[in-house]
């Protein structure tokens, strides 16, 4: 588990630094509704708490893609795609803040042809990776060949139902409120969600920290690099 969460760590700070290299922003790369189609219901699997849809790429696959909002541009972990998907006018760069070498290149691609049933993509772009580093097939046990993250959410209301493991997709004026429940303020800060929360010690201190959802981390909560050194001494209160 440690290792896994370490790689997603390191794909992070490795995409956001290839956004920044080349300038590719998830900004007018999104997914919308077929045209006459409201609402598009998808089934998913839920494994080790992430949750993985079927998708096809330039009407190949289908491929499996873990969800994932602490990803801001898509992205295709499994290399082989690169010989099973038609992919005119790819180019490569180095992935800076990763390491040296051609272990840390990715391909970016033109604009992809992504579909997922009753949903259309416009102008979304991925960085395929030359080499496997996060292992996600492994760790999960199925063959996954990417992260599907910012583009997805962006334009769409999305409402997960684990019990049911189906993804609710519509226009955020056409979806229904759940009847109890909280709305929790968010920001977008490139292109991936963040909201406060107050944390309060057992000396009753308390203080507000800035966490990002991550629906792809597989875990509840991960606290990291918090100033107080008192968080990594006593046990935490989540309020």
């Amino acid at each position: 588990m440690q290792g896994f969460l370490s790689s997603k760590c390191l794909l992070r700070v490795g995409v956001c630094c290839l956004l920044c290299c080349v300038f590719i922003t998830a900004s007018g790369q999104h997914f919308d509704l077929s045209p006459n189609v409201k609402r598009v219901t998808i089934p998913f699997k839920l494994i080790r708490n992430l949750v993985i849809i079927q998708l096809k790429i330039n009407k190949a696959g289908p491929y499996n893609f873990i969800m994932d909002t602490g990803v801001g541009l898509m992205v295709i972990t499994d290399p082989s795609l690169v010989d099973s998907i038609n992919i005119p006018g790819k180019r490569t760069i180095k992935i800076s803040g990763l390491g040296a070498g051609d272990d840390y290149e990715a391909y970016i691609t033109a604009p992809l042809s992504v579909d997922i049933q009753g949903i259309t993509s416009d102008g979304v772009s991925a960085a395929i990776l030359k080499k496997d580093h996060f292992g996600l097939s492994q760790y999960t046990g199925v063959k996954i060949h990417g992260l599907l993250g910012h583009e997805f959410f962006s334009e769409l209301a999305v409402k997960i139902n684990f019990t049911d493991s189906l993804i609710t997709v519509t226009k955020p004026e056409n979806m229904r409120r759940f009847k109890a429940g909280s709305r929790v303020p968010i920001t977008i800060e490139e292109n991936r969600p963040y909201f406060k929360i107050p944390i309060t010690l057992n000396n009753g201190k308390q203080q507000v920290n800035k966490l990002i959802v991550d629906l792809g981390a597989g875990h509840a909560v991960s606290l990291e690099k918090i100033a107080d050194k008192n968080l990594y001494s006593q046990q935490l209160i989540y309020a």
